[in-house]
């Protein structure tokens, strides 16, 4: 993601999109390591990622997660996109204001959203940016969760207005969600998953005859674009908010399938893929693909 001047960051929102952008102040860079010979070099261009752990309250998360369904990425790619845009802001903000006056403010940002009960997640990010931050905190005197969590709440400051209203709506939607209503929908999804009923569904909410790409979306595999979502909860007649819940139910109790393999066993995904990802997985023609992938737009 392209970095802008400070005035731009003073004045403009940003819309944050999912990247590989590396942090702009680290001065030694690890080497990457080279593949001893003849062994698999696939994973030799993957960056490098390290763990951080963040305390935030419960309704910051929740936000963090609302936003990346709205926007059909990965909550983890987001959390990532976040991080980098609030340090780049940090560190160019520090250059005409005081370093500590700002890390108040950014933790009056994060201290602003609703409730009191707190919740610890874990992000990975790429080491430089791991470094960066941890450096950052030390120099500030706080922990790194702290400098973290302050930072991503400043991000989230400056994310669209039209973004923040989505994330404002399905928050609110959310509230009134319980988890009987939740497993009802996973149940009515179930019923849909047969091919007739979701080829129709499929042609209904504008995935021509992809029955597919719907049934990886409905079991919560695949992180579906905001159009197709709300297409899909108008024609169940469920608010999106408790459609994508359910999504998210299915995903979480999936069965492991029965497999018998000299290979080992099957692999199950940890986190739902992204739309890109997912379509990707596919190998669907490049026609298709392409279609599907403008979904997005």
């Amino acid at each position: 993601m392209p970095l802008g001047s400070c005035e731009q960051f003073a004045s403009q929102e940003v819309l944050l999109q999912t990247s590989t952008a590396k942090p702009r102040k680290i001065e030694k860079m690890e080497k990457p390591m080279q593949p001893k010979e003849g062994r698999r070099t696939d994973t030799a261009t993957k960056p490098r990622r390290d763990t951080i752990g963040v305390t935030t309250k419960k309704s910051f998360h929740s936000a963090v997660a609302t936003l990346a369904r709205s926007r059909g990425v990965a909550i983890a790619a987001l959390t990532r996109d976040l991080l980098q845009d609030g340090i780049d802001r940090f560190e160019c903000e520090m250059e005409s204001n005081n370093p500590s006056s700002l890390l108040r403010s950014y933790e009056q940002a994060a201290t602003s959203y609703d409730g009191s009960e707190t919740e610890h997640w874990v992000i990975r990010v790429d080491r430089p940016l791991a470094k960066l931050v941890r450096m950052t905190a030390t120099e500030f005197e706080k922990s790194t969760s702290q400098i973290t969590s302050f930072l991503l709440a400043e991000s989230m400051r400056h994310v669209p207005s039209c973004d923040k209203a989505k994330v404002r709506d399905a928050i609110s939607e959310n509230a009134f969600i319980d988890e009987s209503s939740v497993e009802d929908v996973a149940r009515e999804i179930l019923s849909v998953m047969v091919p007739k009923k979701s080829r129709e569904l499929a042609q209904k909410v504008g995935l021509r005859d992809r029955r597919d790409v719907l049934c990886v979306v409905l079991m919560g595999e695949m992180l579906a674009p905001s159009r197709v979502v709300d297409a899909v909860a108008e024609e169940m007649d469920v608010p999106a908010g408790l459609l994508m819940a359910a999504t998210r139910f299915n995903f979480e109790h999936r069965q492991v399938p029965a497999f018998k393999s000299p290979s080992g066993k099957p692999q199950m995904l940890n986190t739902p893929r992204t739309w890109r990802e997912g379509i990707s997985a596919l190998k669907l023609p490049e026609s298709e693909e392409s279609w599907l992938f403008g979904l997005e737009n």
